[in-house]
C-alpha cells in the first residue's frame, strides 16, 4: 500500500488542499488536513483517506471528459460515476503538467494496485469539505506480527497484539501460584494463571511442575483481562499472511487461521480467548461435583483453580 498512499498524498496537495489565502477566506484553518486511519471490519481491512480540500470538482471533471471523447456534451453523469473518472489512465484535471500533477497516472496507479490485491475503492467528495478514498482490502493479504508458541510439539501462532512481557518461572512458583488462592507473590498487574494447553484442548491433566524448572509464560493485557499463559517453548515472533480456514472450519472456536511455514508445516492462529468462553479443567470439576455432593452451593465460574497471581517479567 506505500505507493497507493503516495499518490494519494500527491493527489490531495495538488488538487485538494487550497493555499493558505483561499482556505482563510473560505473560514478554514490556514494549514490543510489530511487523516489516514486503518480498522478492520469483518474479513476486510479498511484504509480511509481524506482531506479537508475543495472536493471533486465535478464541472471539471465533466468538462474534461467531454474533453477526452468519453462522453458528449450534453450527456450527465451521476455524481458516483463523475467522481470514478479520476480512475482513467491519463485522465487528469489540472491546467498544468509538473512533478506532482497533470500526467494523469496518479489514480490510476492507486486503483490499479488495490485491483491487484484484490481490494476495492470508493470515493465520497463534498464540495469545499474535501474528498474520501476507502480502500478495502482482504484481511488475509495482510502481515500480522505473531508470537510462536509451541505445545506437545505442535506450534501455534499466537497474536502479538496484547502481550505485555514473557518470563521464565519456576515449577515451584507456578505450583504456589495455583495453590495460593488469591495470594499474590509478587508485585505489579495482577493476572490470572491459565495452561495455555487446557484452552487448546491439549490438557495433560494436573500437570507436576518440577520446582527448579522452569516454564516460559506470556503475560497478556486484553479486553480488560490479565492474564498470564503457561507453554512449553516459546519459537519467538514472526510475520506471517494468514488464510482462512474456509467453510468446513467456520463453527470451529479454537482456531481464527492457519499460516503456512516456509518447510511446509502449518501454524494454527488463535485470537486470546475471553474467561467467559474458559472450560473448566477436569481437577476442578471434581472438586465442584465432590461440593455439590456436600451440599455446597456452586462457586462462580470465574473463580476456579486459575488463581490470581502477579507478574513478575525478569523471572
Amino acid at each position: 500500500m506505500t505507493a497507493p498512499l503516495e499518490h494519494l498524498i500527491r493527489n490531495s496537495l495538488a488538487h485538494g488542499i487550497e493555499t493558505p489565502e483561499q482556505r482563510t477566506q473560505q473560514g478554514k484553518s490556514r494549514a490543510g488536513r489530511i487523516i489516514l486511519s486503518v480498522s478492520r471490519d469483518e474479513s476486510e481491512i479498511v484504509f480511509r483517506f481524506r482531506d479537508d480540500g475543495r472536493g471533486l470538482d465535478r464541472q471539471r471533471l465533466h468538462e474534461r471528459a467531454v474533453a477526452m471523447g468519453l462522453i458528449s456534451s450534453d450527456q450527465t453523469l451521476p455524481e458516483a460515476e463523475l467522481d470514478r473518472l479520476i480512475l482513467r489512465p491519463g485522465f487528469s484535471t489540472a491546467p498544468t503538467v509538473d512533478q506532482i500533477a497533470g500526467r494523469g497516472i496518479g489514480m490510476d496507479v492507486v486503483h490499479s494496485e488495490l485491483k491487484a490485491l484484490g481490494g476495492s475503492l470508493q470515493i465520497e467528495s463534498r464540495p469545499n469539505e474535501g474528498v474520501e478514498f476507502i480502500m478495502r482490502l482482504p484481511f488475509t493479504l495482510v502481515v500480522n506480527p505473531v508470537l510462536l508458541a509451541e505445545l506437545q510439539g505442535q506450534v501455534y501462532a499466537l497474536p502479538i497484539a496484547g502481550v505485555q512481557g514473557l518470563a521464565r518461572l519456576t515449577g515451584q512458583q507456578i505450583q504456589e501460584a495455583l495453590q495460593a488462592e488469591g495470594r499474590a507473590w509478587s508485585l505489579r498487574q495482577h493476572y490470572l494463571l491459565r495452561q495455555l494447553a487446557d484452552w487448546l484442548g491439549a490438557s495433560r491433566g494436573e500437570q507436576l511442575f518440577q520446582a527448579e524448572e522452569r516454564f516460559p509464560v506470556v503475560f497478556v493485557l486484553t479486553q480488560g483481562q490479565a492474564v498470564a499463559w503457561v507453554i512449553d517453548r516459546i519459537r519467538g515472533r514472526r510475520e506471517v499472511v494468514l488464510q482462512p480456514l474456509g467453510s468446513l472450519f467456520k463453527n470451529c472456536r479454537l482456531y481464527s487461521a492457519a499460516t503456512v511455514a516456509p518447510d511446509g508445516s502449518v501454524f494454527w492462529c488463535r485470537i486470546w480467548p475471553s474467561w467467559r468462553s474458559w472450560p473448566l479443567p477436569d481437577g476442578e470439576r471434581r472438586k465442584m461435583r465432590w461440593r455439590r455432593r456436600q451440599g455446597q452451593r456452586r462457586p462462580p465460574r470465574r473463580a476456579c483453580w486459575w488463581w490470581m497471581i502477579r507478574s513478575r517479567c525478569g523471572g
